[in-house]
């Protein structure tokens, strides 16, 4: 058999795969994480429809060929992104899913649509087809974990459409159509990659809600395994109004300016601005276990933008170590935002370890 097929098929698997990784990460920053399940009705809807079309087309003696095929995967995973990003669910939630759904299918379909074919042209070497089929979704589910803090999400849905025309390359040959096309891919990859956020924003958009007035200023982004994350400035707001749910409505007292961190859709970690005065936090519901303990040795699980451990050093913490599982997180407050939040995550007596809270 033609090993160009086992090449072909591990590549689309590989692209179906990443994509579905990568959807998760868009669904999760536009739907709410509760949402990027959807992307398992999706992906199965679309590899149900592949088998379907599969079993309905290739019968004919006109069918469409493997190489187009997959080229038609990897330009509907673009596709799907730019679709995707450009319907906000907070005003067209119904347009959204309809969207998530029809377009997020698609490249499931083209994919499973050349594997079905592949078993059912050739049924005796379906093992080393299905192992191949395997195998590439195990690497592509390895290049979402790796790709994503480098390439970000619409960086991976570009990537995606890079293996599927190299899958179109490999069964095909070096045509000269086919060469362009994978050309293209690698082309939409970069540019996704270097302006994701200009081509493909996620709706409702970085600055996610405008609950707290003022005009946005969107300060950065990183995507992790865990989330995407955006730092956030308002300006023209009151004074701590981020933060201020946490005092005491009877406190008059200095309050240090704030930025605000989002995780996805909409968790948010408050940043405060570490060149004002924190005696504020004494007044807040977070100082309480400090009133039953003194120059405590403290241990934050999860600090996200640092407040918890400013509390812990305004009341006399003699060590604090702290806990963060999202290396977007730690990546941006030991980056550009540290020299905002005072340099917390590196400041003395303090330890921040980049890593899960669990016991051994």
């Amino acid at each position: 058999m033609n090993r160009s097929r086992y090449a072909c098929i591990a590549l689309v698997s590989a692209a179906a795969l990443l994509f579905q990784v990568a959807q998760t990460r868009v669904f999760s920053a536009t739907l709410g994480y509760h949402l990027t399940y959807l992307v398992i009705s999706v992906a199965l809807l679309g590899v149900g429809s592949g088998a379907t079309l599969s079993g309905l087309v290739d019968r004919r003696r006109r069918r469409p060929s493997v190489p187009m095929l997959a080229l038609a995967a990897g330009a509907s995973a673009i596709g799907a992104l730019l679709l995707e990003t450009h319907v906000d669910p907070a005003s067209l939630l119904a347009v959204s899913i309809v969207v998530a759904y029809a377009a997020g299918s698609m490249p499931f379909i083209f994919a499973s649509w050349i594997v079905v074919r592949f078993l059912r042209d050739d049924p005796a070497h379906a093992g080393r087809l299905y192992a191949a089929d395997l195998s590439g979704a195990a690497v592509g589910s390895l290049l979402g974990f790796v790709g994503l803090p480098l390439l970000g999400a619409p960086g991976l849905y570009g990537l995606s459409a890079v293996l599927a025309a190299t899958a179109a390359l490999a069964v095909g040959g070096p045509r000269l159509r086919l060469a362009v096309a994978a050309a293209g891919a690698v082309t939409a990859m970069v540019a996704l990659t270097i302006a994701g956020d200009a081509i493909a924003s996620p709706q409702p958009g970085p600055d996610k809600t405008r609950v707290y007035g003022g005009v946005i200023t969107h300060l950065a982004t990183r995507w992790d395994p865990y989330a995407r994350v955006d730092a956030v400035h308002y300006r023209n707001q009151e004074t701590g109004i981020l933060y201020r749910f946490l005092m005491s409505t009877d406190y008059t007292g200095p309050r240090p300016d704030a930025d605000v961190m989002y995780l996805d859709l909409n968790a948010a970690t408050q940043v405060l601005d570490g060149s004002g005065d924190m005696q504020g936090l004494r007044a807040t519901i977070i100082a309480a276990p400090y009133e039953l303990v003194t120059r405590p040795h403290v241990l934050v699980i999860g600090p996200g933008g640092g407040i918890d451990i400013q509390n812990a050093l305004v009341h006399g913490a003699t060590r604090v170590d702290a806990i963060e599982v999202n290396r977007g997180v730690s990546g941006l407050m030991r980056g550009q935002l540290a020299d905002y939040n005072g340099h917390i995550y590196t400041a003395p007596g303090v330890t921040v370890y980049d890593d899960e809270a669990s016991w051994s």
